[in-house]
């Protein structure tokens, strides 16, 4: 029974290939081919690993094509990285029903710029992390509850206005990181709110966004009752705030 394999930082070049033998599902539960200098496309056998939870891609940037069109065959996939992989194209269908996932990770030299935002995500409950930096996503930003802690969508094409939620739709969030977009409108007074609650880090430069909210106050509230590393920054129309 294989339960984990790990090939990382191997540097050699090589190439995931397909075969014409039979394929059985193996039990296999981590796989991290990150620095390998792989090159090619992902083969859609890999869907048959029913049972992965773990699968880490991160900087092949020879790894080209898009994500198996079956990516949400992975149904017990928990941990997705491919930071600085060549993939282009779209999303995959049936992300929606990756009920187990916990972190879906992408990073920049990407060739998905244009693809829609993949909304799915944002309300997988069980799912910490989604990072797409630097993918070039279009789209907007859905107007329902967020269930992430850390949001990780800077330097992309995001467009519209930031979603007008109450303080309990935001309640989970830690980290919402939107800088470098298309964004417009108000900033919603109830983002002020989470200082005092969960929120670490707030980044909104580099975006149209407008409006007075009392973050500062709240802010220093925060600082002085967790001790923890707070960002702050905003471009508003009176001018850049950074507390």
């Amino acid at each position: 029974l294989c339960t984990s394999t790990a090939f990382s930082r191997n540097h050699q070049s090589r190439r995931l290939e397909e075969t014409d033998d039979e394929v059985r599902p193996m039990s296999i539960a981590s796989l991290n081919l990150g620095s390998n200098d792989l090159d090619g496309t992902v083969p859609e056998e890999l869907s048959l690993l029913s049972s992965l939870q773990v699968l880490i891609l991160d900087d092949n940037p020879l790894l080209l094509g898009s994500l198996i069109s079956s990516f949400s065959s992975l149904s017990s996939l928990q941990h997705f990285s491919a930071r600085r992989v060549g993939f282009v194209g779209t999303f995959p269908p049936g992300l929606e029903t990756m009920t187990q996932l916990q972190s879906f990770e992408l990073q920049g030299d990407s060739g998905m710029s244009g693809a829609t935002f993949p909304t799915e995500l944002w309300s997988l409950p069980s799912l910490n992390i989604l990072s797409l930096e630097g993918v070039g996503v279009t789209g907007t930003i859905p107007q329902t509850t967020i269930c992430p802690t850390e949001v990780y969508l800077n330097d992309n094409q995001l467009s519209g206005e930031l979603p007008i939620l109450t303080d309990q739709d935001w309640l989970k969030l830690q980290v919402l990181d939107l800088r470098n977009n298309w964004l417009t409108g108000m900033i919603p007074s109830e983002l002020s709110n989470l200082w005092n609650r969960n929120l670490l880090v707030l980044r909104l430069e580099g975006n149209d966004l407008e409006g007075r909210v009392e973050f500062c106050d709240a802010y220093q509230q925060s600082i002085d009752r967790t001790g923890s590393s707070h960002i702050l920054s905003a471009d508003c129309t009176d001018g850049y705030v950074e507390c």
